[in-house]
């Protein structure tokens, strides 16, 4: 899961990503700079969540 930081370990986040690693950001450089690293963390298949909430003011 990849969320920003200030929101990261809230009540919320930590039910939604149950055991899934979570990756915090500050800004949007952060942001890809988090799925980047989750992509590469092995070879195998994998869901990543990334949440980035300026697209909810859209």
């Amino acid at each position: 899961m990849v969320a920003p930081r200030h929101i990261l370990d809230s009540d919320f986040n930590r039910v939604h990503s149950g055991a899934a690693l979570r990756r915090g950001y500050t800004d949007l450089h952060g942001f890809f700079e988090r799925v980047v690293s989750a992509i590469k963390t092995g070879p195998e298949r994998n869901f990543i969540y990334a949440y980035w909430p300026e697209l909810d003011r859209l």
